[in-house]
């Protein structure tokens, strides 16, 4: 915020310069999916019996993994797909 008045770039861009915005690379994330559920087998077995806070325990260590760049929603998709797999 502070770089915002003294700047005339657009924010997006100082975001960007400054590493601030999301992961687009959807097989970055997908590599964090599979690394979540790898390293997280309890979370995994939880998420089978049912139980709802396992899922956000691992789109939380997806976003630890890609340091809080992945976007939840798609995230949340992913673990979908791979939990069912």
């Amino acid at each position: 915020m502070e770089k915002l008045p003294k700047n005339n770039e657009m924010p997006s861009q100082i975001a960007e310069d400054m590493g601030l915005t999301g992961v687009v690379d959807e097989d970055i994330v997908l590599k964090a999916v599979k690394q979540a559920i790898e390293e997280n087998p309890d979370a995994v077995t939880d998420y089978y019996e049912g139980k709802k806070n396992a899922m956000n325990f691992l789109i939380g260590q997806v976003m630890r993994i890609t340091r809080g760049k992945a976007d939840p929603g798609k995230t949340h998709k992913l673990l979908e797909f791979e939990l069912k797999i």
